[in-house]
């Protein structure tokens, strides 16, 4: 014995078309070349990379969390477990302006034109009493990520050059990325 169902109303046609639609998007998304041609990389070597300070420790990890948003969400989950420093967005984060400092934590990063040379700005990471030096800075936007070794620190302070065109220097005073020290 069958039940007679009956046609469905409108609203329950239209949110099947719907559903239908975002499936279809899924599928075509997940057969594109694209999503075919990336390596799959393993959390593990994600690990490996967040802990690592040199950026060209493993220039493919490098390359797949700046381009593919699937793995750079994934890195950035897994700096907030593994780095002991954060800054997180902004609170002026609702302007376009850039900011001149970021404070978390205790911690301090400004912004500071060079005198001698007017196209660089210094980078001044004031840490606080007792925290463990950073050595790699990873600045987080739009699910793309950079990472940058740090010199040592000294006094409890990491200074470094970057010129005003640099990307990092963008992305850093980007009141929407993120920003982790290891």
């Amino acid at each position: 014995m069958s039940a007679d169902l009956g046609n469905p109303d409108d609203a329950t046609l239209a949110l099947a078309r719907r559903v239908h639609r975002l499936l279809e998007g899924t599928r075509a998304a997940l057969t594109s070349p694209a999503a075919a041609a990336a390596p799959p990389v393993s959390v593990r070597r994600l690990i490996a990379y967040a802990e690592n300070p040199d950026p060209a420790a493993d220039p493919v990890v490098a390359d797949l969390i700046a381009q593919d948003e699937r793995v750079g969400r994934d890195f950035r989950a897994i700096l907030k477990r593994v780095a002991p420093i954060y800054f997180p967005m902004a609170a002026a984060a609702a302007t376009a302006e850039l900011i001149a400092e970021r404070a978390a934590g205790g911690h301090r990063i400004r912004f500071e034109p060079s005198r001698a040379e007017p196209a660089q700005t210094y980078v001044i990471i004031e840490l606080a009493p007792g925290a463990p030096p950073p050595e790699a800075l990873f600045v987080c936007r739009a699910f793309r990520t950079r990472k940058l070794a740090l010199p040592p620190a000294r006094g409890g302070i990491v200074q470094f050059l970057l010129a005003n065109a640099d990307e990092s220097l963008a992305a850093l005073r980007d009141p929407e990325a993120e920003v982790f020290l290891r």
